[in-house]
């Protein structure tokens, strides 16, 4: 969304994997080391690929923006950054908006029957936590708790 088309834009499944390496750089057993346990890692070769500097991917996005990019752009599943955690990411908080609040679509409601509260930016991150939380849980429980 930030380069407004796709980032990884393969017709089919190998071209799609080719641009991820391309992009991302080919992993090494140093930065994937469970890799070799995919069940079909010994099908297919690539060549090595260095990774694109985040720089030159999101020129005009924040450096805020590009180490959230960074955090969910991960090989292994299990290094990639939690939702909970994206949530709380100083890029979600970061201003200048993009565009003016007040030109953003506002449903009545989101499909729980309920707008969430949003943190401001001037909150302590206790408190962002505890408004996202909150709002986790209303999800989760079906009640409101804001």
């Amino acid at each position: 969304m930030l380069n407004k088309f796709p980032l990884f834009r393969g017709e089919n499944d190998i071209e799609q994997l080719c641009l991820v390496l391309q992009t991302l750089g080919t992993p090494s057993e140093e930065t994937w080391p469970e890799m070799t346990e995919l069940p079909d890692y010994n099908k297919i070769s690539f060549p090595e690929y260095k990774a694109v500097p985040w720089e030159k991917l999101f020129p005009d996005s924040t450096n805020a923006a590009r180490m959230l990019l960074k955090e969910f752009l991960v090989y292994p599943s299990n290094k990639r950054i939690k939702a909970e955690q994206a949530l709380l990411h100083d890029y979600i908080f970061e201003y200048p908006t993009p565009c003016c609040e007040c030109d953003l679509p506002k449903p009545s409601t989101n499909k729980h029957g309920f707008l969430p509260n949003i943190p401001s930016p001037e909150l302590k991150i206790s408190d962002k936590i505890d408004s996202i939380t909150n709002y986790l849980k209303s999800i989760h429980f079906g009640s409101s708790n804001s």
